[in-house]
Order: structure tokens, then C-alpha cells, then sequence
């Protein structure tokens, strides 16, 4: 903010029975000085003291309120579709790369892929924002753009939940078209997040992730898990059986994906040897999101819901921690069939 650079006489350069106007006094012929030497004038300018604006008292908040407002300007300007007001802001913001990218990020939001490029063109850095807002919307037109002016979909970026890096790649696995589109521009799909002890904001992805293909397999899609092996995915860094047991898909298309992934993976295998997971078993994973259908397929295709070694828990103790009753209720009378003397009436799961 520019200082009101306007000057003043200091209050106590006169007397007090004089102003500025009535100086210097005219002098008597005889007698002593009208004034004394304390109150003698400043002899030029340069020696007066500027008056000067007081500015405000947190230059944080005031910087906070004042891009507040102007990002509220674009983004009504914006969704307005209102390109003349969209130009003259971006007068007032060509030295100003954070609003730049702000306005970027509501144009993507907004899908209008003339005002992207026309922000674009103003020399906008692309950053995480921009790519996060580009993930939601999941649309290959805007990753085109990006692309057109220098994005790469090996860059990482982060969210602003986490502030953690990331790849986009395993972000927009539901769109198989933007996965293909993704796959054939280069994304490597053995790259992910770093580990939790490796997070932030200019972490290298990991090379080995296990991210795009246990991703695929919550998504109970195998076209997709297919797609990423084709283009060199390495099986042997997930643990996909895993996260088809925890899926939130339907029970059917969970069952389709745990049958094609079960025989790259044991039944009864943890997670952690595959990485530093550590959370269990295909079963495990299946009680914490409580999948009862899952759980079925699992104990029917062998998996042991006492089976302890390598975890802190047993599948049948997670689900009596957090009081799970109908896979209780399963696992009892899973141990009872178990229990069964040949001849004797068994339950069927």
C-alpha cells in the first residue's frame, strides 16, 4: 500500500499565540526576540517530519481479505462466463501467480475450455491445484490442454488435504477412457505416493507403488487391472486381493475380481508381504468394511478367520473389537463346521 507521503509542521515549532500563516513575526524596534529559540521554524522542507499512513495492524489478514475479495471477483466473472471482466482482472493479476492459478482452477472446475486456455496464455504455472481441480473433473479435454502447455502425466503433485505428493494416474482410474488416454501419453503406472514416512510436498513418487493396481481392484475393475498389466504394471507390488475383499462395489463384481485375482495371490497371505502394510488378510480388509458376501467367498475358497500368524489380530478377534455380530456370528459357525465329526450335519456359509 503506497504511504500518504503529505507533510506538517511538527504541532510545537511555534508558539502557542502564533500559526503558520502569522510567521516570522514582525520584528519590534526595541526589546528582546517576539520568540525564543525553541520555537524557531524548521529553516526548509527537508527538515520537516512526514505524515505518514498508518498501515494495518496484521498485514496477514489484510492481504488474506483483500485476495479474498478479488478471487471472489474472478470466480463470479467466471461463472458468468464474463470474458471482458475475466481480461481486465487479469490486468490487475499479471504479477500475481497465485490468483493466476486460483482463476485457473475455477475455469477447470467450470469445464469451459476456451476460459482454460485463455488463462493458460497468460503464462499461469500449472501446480497441484490446478491438477487437483483438473482429478475431480476427470475430463481429457482439460488434461489435453495441460499437456499442450507442459504438463506431464509422470509430475506429481499434492492435495490440499494431505500435502502429500501424488500421481494422477490411480486418482481417475473410474474413467477408463482418461486411463487410457493417460497410459498411451506416457503415465507410468508403477509410480505412486511416497510411503507415509517419505510424505510431503516435494517427496519423489515411489517407483515400485502398488497405488494404480490396488486402486483397480476396489474398483472391482478388471478391464481396467488388465489394462494397467498390459502397460507394465508389476502384480508382484500389490496386494489386489486385498482391496477386492474391501470393495464397495457390488457383490457380484466383488466375486468377478477376487476369482481373477486369486491365483496370483494366497488366500491366506498378508499384506505387509507385499510392502510395509500390515493391516492383515483378504479377510481382514473384508471385516473392516464389513462385506459379509465377501467374507462368505473368502471362507469358502479356504481363508481362516483364526489365522494369526504375522498379525496383531485374528480376523475373528478384529470382528469381535469392532463388534461386527453377523461376522461373529459366521466365524463361530465356521469353527463348528471345522469342528464337525465326519457323518455329523454341517452349516452351510
Amino acid at each position: 500500500m503506497p504511504f500518504n507521503m503529505t507533510y506538517a509542521v511538527p504541532q510545537q515549532s511555534f508558539p502557542p499565540h502564533m500559526s503558520f500563516q502569522q510567521w516570522p513575526p514582525t520584528p519590534s524596534p526595541n526589546g528582546p526576540p517576539l520568540v525564543s529559540q525553541q520555537h524557531a521554524p524548521p529553516q526548509n522542507d527537508f527538515q520537516r517530519k512526514p505524515v505518514l499512513s498508518k498501515p494495518p495492524q496484521d498485514l496477514i489478514s489484510y492481504e488474506r481479505q483483500t485476495r479474498g475479495r478479488a478471487c471472489s471477483k474472478m470466480k463470479s466473472a467466471i461463472h458468468a462466463n464474463d470474458s471482458e471482466g475475466i481480461v481486465q482482472l487479469l490486468g490487475k493479476w499479471k504479477h500475481g501467480q497465485g490468483l493466476l492459478k486460483a482463476g485457473l482452477g475455477y475455469a477447470i472446475e467450470t469445464g469451459n475450455l476456451t476460459l482454460v486456455r485463455l488463462f493458460l496464455k497468460q503464462g499461469v504455472k500449472i501446480g497441484s491445484n490446478t491438477i487437483e481441480s483438473a482429478v475431480q473433473i476427470r475430463s481429457i479435454a482439460i488434461f489435453e490442454l495441460l499437456f499442450e502447455y507442459g504438463w506431464r502425466p509422470n509430475d506429481t503433485y499434492y492435495t490440499r488435504d494431505t500435502y502429500a505428493s501424488r500421481m494422477v494416474l490411480p486418482e481417475v482410474l473410474a474413467s477408463k477412457d482418461l486411463t487410457e488416454w493417460l497410459l498411451k501419453k506416457g503415465a507410468d503406472p508403477n509410480l505412486g505416493a511416497p510411503l507415509w514416512g517419505d510424505h510431503s510436498i516435494d517427496s519423489p513418487p515411489r517407483s515400485n507403488s502398488p497405488d494404480a493396481l490396488n486402486r483397480a481392484a476396489l474398483l472391482a475393475n478388471i478391464d481396467t487391472f488388465k489394462l494397467l498389466l498390459d502397460h507394465g504394471a508389476q502384480i508382484k507390488n500389490c496386494c489386489a486381493l486385498h482391496y477386492a475383499a474391501a470393495s464397495n462395489m457390488s457383490p457380484d463384481e466383488c466375486k468377478a475380481m477376487m476369482e481373477y485375482l486369486e491365483p496370483n495371490f494366497p488366500i491366506n497371505g498378508f499384506d505387509n508381504a507385499r510392502g510395509p502394510f500390515g493391516l492383515g488378510t483378504p479377510l481382514h480388509y473384508a471385516v473392516r468394511t464389513e462385506k459379509i458376501e465377501n467374507i462368505k467367498w473368502l471362507l469358502r475358497r479356504g481363508a481362516d478367520p483364526f489365522f494369526q500368524k504375522g498379525a496383531k489380530q485374528s480376523a475373528y478377534e478384529e470382528a469381535v473389537r469392532l463388534k461386527y455380530v453377523a461376522a461373529v456370528d459366521l466365524f463361530d459357525q465356521w469353527r463348528r463346521e471345522k469342528l464337525c465329526k465326519p457323518g455329523e450335519r454341517r452349516e452351510s456359509i
